[in-house]
């Protein structure tokens, strides 16, 4: 039986524009088998040849008064909105 799981290759990914010092997936999902779990899961939900986003709500934080929603967002679109 062949397993639809997402390889280890997911972590290994680094997609070229980005500095890959500054990207903390491996290091997240060492530490957080919590969140390990949770990118596989999105990441499974990613093989819909419809979805092209996945997220999920992590929590809310309060920063000076404002409530701020915090997720994670999967996606297959080459460019995100980083505004």
């Amino acid at each position: 039986m062949t397993s639809n799981k997402p390889s280890a290759s997911i972590y290994k990914h680094k997609h070229p524009d980005y500095d890959s010092e500054e990207l903390l997936l491996s290091d997240c999902a060492n530490e957080s088998p919590v969140f390990e779990s949770l990118v596989n899961s999105l990441a499974e939900d990613m093989n819909c040849p419809f979805t092209v986003t996945m997220k999920a709500w992590i929590g809310t934080l309060r920063i000076n008064g404002k409530d701020c929603q915090v997720q994670l967002v999967v996606t297959s679109d080459e460019l995100i909105d980083e505004n």
